[in-house]
């Protein structure tokens, strides 16, 4: 085996021990309810080190925080809001 390849094996490995983690924040907001747009489901994942939480809602805005939670949280606000684990 090859420098290169066993450089490749290594960051093999690496990709899956820090792989992040991916979660959906979903819901109804309290503002919009009877509008078309009271409901959301978001799609995310969330990093350890750096502590990063990346959500993606399915019109393409983005959402950035340190963790999961926290990105609930913010949705908990003026919203019934769920985190679910997808990995």
């Amino acid at each position: 085996m090859n420098l290169a390849e066993e450089v490749l094996e290594d960051l093999a490995e690496a990709a899956y021990e820090c792989a992040p983690r991916l979660f959906a924040i979903y819901g109804v907001r309290h503002d919009r309810l009877g509008d078309e747009s009271d409901y959301f489901v978001a799609y995310g994942m969330e990093l350890s080190d750096p502590p990063l939480a990346v959500l993606t809602y399915t019109d393409g805005t983005t959402h950035v925080s340190t963790t999961a939670e926290r990105a609930l949280r913010s949705h908990q606000i003026g919203a019934e809001a769920r985190l679910v684990w997808l990995s």
